[in-house]
């Protein structure tokens, strides 16, 4: 890149006024623009004050052409510092053909969308370099500020139900080619697989039940299932990996932790014991744990990312959302949608199912008013 290409920030002049002659030549191609494109997404100030009065045109129902135009940047008080009356007349010939326009709106979306990188990357940048502030909250702000940026990237645009219901005959096509009641990602547990068919990627499954009630051996009985056929990534913040591992052990031999501990294994066990460890062992089993406590959602993402690239993640256990060290607020309850909506997005964006754990507490078993 030379260093005329990085002096100012990413944009094009040429699009942002292509795509607003357009419109004044043919006021029609404003919706199919206006689907996707936004007045910040203009660079040049006084082109983002035009298509500010294009939208202020479209609410007030009044129809867009050099008159409406003129007058709408008059009554903002703009016209004059736009270049007045001439300067729209000259947008018009900056219009290689009208067909062209949303093109055009896409050159200025694009150019937008690494503008707002650039400021995250410098908001990130001073997180980084600012020693007063915590680690933790570095984390947060940079995930933030990535999020805020990739909003605009992510956001997915309207489209016809008819397009939708093809993609579903296709689907069921497929399917019939080899029916069966379990569709998703089999969890070994034949009333579970009943009910909802199994574990399906994008989708998310949050378990809930009393303390004490055996929820992390489920679904590590669950994860283990899985594992036979797809990649599993435990996130276990409950209990160190050589906890999990006892207790994992001692769920699938038929003994307790005690015994393990102890050492008093029932001699008619150690062929049981060895069998298991056969089956969890690589590439018998796909399933890895990381037992870091105390992370955010932003550094379990991380974490995804980059396993994503090294094997093809099917299930995601998160043991257990509360432990997760997000705090947005100082409302628990509001941190904890938070989180499961940060996990949710984590089981779309890598297509992925998603098995958590949330505590259920006593006040919570009593509530009368619960539905």
């Amino acid at each position: 890149m030379s260093a005329a290409e990085i002096t100012g920030l990413p944009h094009s002049r040429e699009a942002e006024e292509a795509v607003l002659g357009a419109v004044l030549i043919n006021p029609d191609v404003y919706d199919e623009v206006a689907a996707f494109l936004q007045p910040r997404d203009f660079y040049l100030i006084r082109l983002r004050w035009i298509w500010e009065a294009y939208t202020r045109l479209k609410e007030k129902r009044i129809p867009i052409d050099f008159l409406t135009v003129a007058e709408t940047l008059d009554d903002m008080g703009r016209l004059e510092e736009i270049g007045g009356p001439a300067f729209l007349t000259a947008l018009l010939n900056q219009v290689p053909t009208t067909l062209h326009a949303e093109h055009y709106g896409r050159i200025v979306l694009a150019h937008s969308q690494r503008r707002r990188l650039l400021t995250a990357a410098n908001t990130i940048a001073n997180l980084a370099y600012d020693q007063s502030v915590e680690i933790e909250q570095v984390m947060t702000g940079a995930d933030k500020a990535l999020r805020e940026a990739q909003d605009a990237a992510t956001a997915r645009e309207n489209i016809n139900i008819g397009q939708v219901l093809s993609g579903v005959y296709d689907y069921a096509v497929e399917r019939s080619k080899n029916p069966g009641k379990v569709w998703g990602m089999s969890t070994g547990f034949p009333d579970w697989d009943k009910l909802t068919g199994g574990l399906h990627r994008g989708q998310t499954t949050i378990l809930s039940a009393p303390p004490g009630m055996g929820k992390t051996t489920l679904v590590m009985q669950v994860a283990r299932n899985v594992a036979a056929k797809h990649g599993v990534v435990v996130h276990e913040l409950e209990m160190d990996k050589r906890d999990l591992g006892i207790k994992t052990y001692a769920a699938e031999c038929g003994i307790t932790t005690g015994e393990i501990h102890s050492g008093r294994i029932p001699a008619s066990k150690w062929e049981k014991m060895v069998e298991v460890l056969e089956n969890f062992e690589y590439p018998r089993s796909k399933m890895v744990i990381n037992d870091t406590p105390g992370i955010t959602t932003s550094q379990l993402r991380a974490n995804i990312a980059r396993l994503s690239r090294q094997m093809d993640i099917g299930l995601l256990v998160v043991d257990y959302v509360n432990l997760l060290t997000d705090h947005d607020t100082r409302d628990e309850n509001e941190n904890t949608a938070l989180k499961l909506r940060r996990l949710r997005d984590i089981a779309r964006e890598f297509n992925l199912a998603l098995l958590t754990i949330q505590s259920m507490t006593k006040e919570g078993m009593d509530d009368s008013t619960a539905p």
